[in-house]
């Protein structure tokens, strides 16, 4: 299979090791290129694809999963919602611990206790295109034609 011939490569499985495993490189280039991937689920492991992708995905260190209880606008996402946080006991939800190499690009976290980590963001790809990524409760997230990585409710 080329992923040349599609527009769109949808990832709608969280065992990106098993099902992407050693193909991880060749999608990553296609990504690169300018095509458009939309990651459905988070990983349920981080051993083959994720050492692989993060670094494009602009995140320098990743961890455990955590963890989160609301989460806190850090930017406008959505209409109004810049400096908000939506923090609730029935909230529960899961997220990746991770650093990311432009916190400028930081668009939401997830809170955790008094703490936040990284949940959508934006990162610029090795190519000097300006992917979107963004990570939130399952991870959802595809790239544009236009090069920006979109994880979560895509935006354009």
């Amino acid at each position: 299979m080329s992923y040349t011939d599609y527009d769109l490569v949808i990832v709608a499985f969280d065992d990106w090791d098993g099902r992407i495993g050693e193909d991880s490189r060749r999608l990553l280039r296609y990504v690169e290129q300018g095509g458009r991937l939309f990651l459905g689920m988070a990983p349920s492991t981080v051993d083959k694809v994720l050492p692989v992708w993060y670094r494009a995905m602009g995140v320098t260190e990743y961890g455990e999963f955590v963890g989160i209880e609301g989460i806190f606008f850090d930017q406008e996402l959505l209409a109004g919602s810049q400096g908000r946080s939506f923090v609730e006991e029935s909230f529960s939800d899961s997220a990746l611990g991770v650093q990311l190499s432009n916190s400028q690009y930081l668009l939401a976290s997830g809170v955790i206790g008094d703490r936040k980590t990284p949940l959508i963001w934006k990162a610029p790809l090795r190519g000097g295109a300006d992917p979107h990524l963004q990570r939130h409760g399952h991870h959802r997230g595809h790239v544009d034609r236009r090069g920006r990585r979109v994880r979560g409710l895509p935006f354009r």
